[in-house]
């Protein structure tokens, strides 16, 4: 008996045989990973509504109405985890939606599933069990390998593993440059004048802030000074978000436009904080260098020189492993914390990948400026595609 169901995320309709109930598979069209549903589960209501981990913040969906029943009487549920519809981001706290919340506490409902659970160590994710390994066959529009770690609503969850916390459909995957590459080319023909005005935007705003982060010091001396540090990196952080929401929406294939730059406000406090983090990161190499050069002074010249040539190496390694995570927050899949550990995952997996794609995506800009500056504008917004689409291929978002 065949089973026929439908994608969840592009409604694309798919036909495939009985034996293929439960499993995973990415659709053909728009790459999103679908679970197979038996022919019980096929006739249940659209699955619509997202759910928040109360432990790590983790997104997990999408899931119907019997479903977010299911988990809230096992305890996944608390009176801490926010849900919202699919496609609106207006998260509501659980209470709203189960009264029976309303008096409980978050550690209530915990220790409920916890007792259910007597392996699982006090303060476990209540959504640890949706996290599933990367083994078998996919279903529909997939290929062997596809199944993911990507929330499985309808999988037994004492037959998975627990994985990394990731969101959504964040699967780290190797990535595939010519499919990278032909992807982006398509996707920029297709929105190219709304990724040309998004990079024009982009620009003209970041030289305004430049300019202004300049004159404040003169103008005001010291707290000039401060005061165009914090501008700088609120503006910057907010610019970013906003050219990668635009290139993100584009290399889905989805209708973008320009006022996607600006609908991002609640991305600058984490691209703020995960940059934050990231130069501390790097600056503690740096510190160590230093104590090392002021330790041998100037007749240490061959350590001097091997302890910048460890500098440089642990900000190459640092650049390949933590790359995705600004767009992982740009594109709402992790917090600051959780961007530097599915970063690296996907980092790890895709390390000669990125570099190549890294050095199409800097000759592509390179040859917009050799067309004295002009051709910027139309190579520029490309680059940019070129890596957003290596960062949703790597993550398991779009792929063949």
């Amino acid at each position: 008996m065949a089973i026929d169901f439908n994608c969840a995320k592009c409604q694309k309709a798919f036909t495939v045989a009985d034996s293929s109930a439960g499993k995973q598979g990415r659709c053909s069209d728009c790459g999103h990973l679908n679970t197979i549903p038996n022919t019980v589960a096929a006739t249940m209501a659209p699955s619509n509504y997202e759910v928040t981990s109360s432990v790590n913040g983790a997104v997990f969906g999408p899931a119907d109405q019997t479903t977010l029943n299911q988990w809230l009487d096992e305890g996944r549920i608390t009176p801490d985890c926010q849900i919202k519809e699919v496609g609106s981001e207006n998260w509501k706290p659980a209470k709203q939606f189960f009264p029976k919340l309303r008096n409980a506490s978050g550690n209530d409902a915990a220790q409920s599933f916890q007792s259910a659970q007597s392996s699982d160590p006090p303060g476990a994710d209540p959504f640890a069990k949706f996290k599933s390994a990367a083994e078998g066959p996919a279903g529909a529009g997939g290929s062997e390998g596809a199944a993911s770690t990507s929330v499985n609503p309808y999988a037994a969850s004492s037959t998975r593993k627990k994985q990394i916390s990731v969101t959504g459909e964040v699967v780290p995957t190797k990535g595939d440059i010519g499919f990278i590459l032909g992807h982006a080319f398509k996707a920029f023909k297709q929105q190219m004048g709304v990724m040309i005005g998004g990079f024009v935007i982009y620009f003209i705003l970041a030289m305004g802030n430049s300019l202004i982060v300049q004159v404040l010091p003169a103008l005001l001396g010291v707290p000039g000074l401060m005061i165009g540090m914090l501008l700088n990196m609120f503006v910057s952080a907010f610019l970013m978000a906003g050219l990668l929401n635009l290139s993100l929406k584009v290399g889905r294939g989805e209708s973008a436009e320009l006022g996607d730059m600006f609908s991002v406000g609640d991305r600058v406090l984490p691209m703020v904080g995960f940059a934050i983090i990231a130069t501390i990161l790097l600056l503690l190499p740096a510190a160590a260098l230093g104590a090392v050069m002021g330790l041998v002074g100037q007749d240490g010249g061959v350590i001097a020189a091997i302890a910048v040539c460890i500098f440089l190496l642990v900000i190459m390694i640092f650049v390949l492993l933590f790359w995705p995570g600004y767009f992982l927050i740009a594109d709402r899949k992790t917090g600051v914390r959780q961007a530097f550990n599915v970063g690296v995952s996907i980092g790890q997996k895709n390390i000669l990948q990125f570099i190549g794609v890294y050095i199409i995506a800097g000759l592509v800009g390179f040859a917009g400026m050799l067309l004295l500056g002009i051709g910027l504008l139309f190579t520029g917004p490309l680059a940019v595609l070129i890596l957003t689409c290596a960062y949703l291929n790597m993550s398991g978002q779009i792929r063949e």
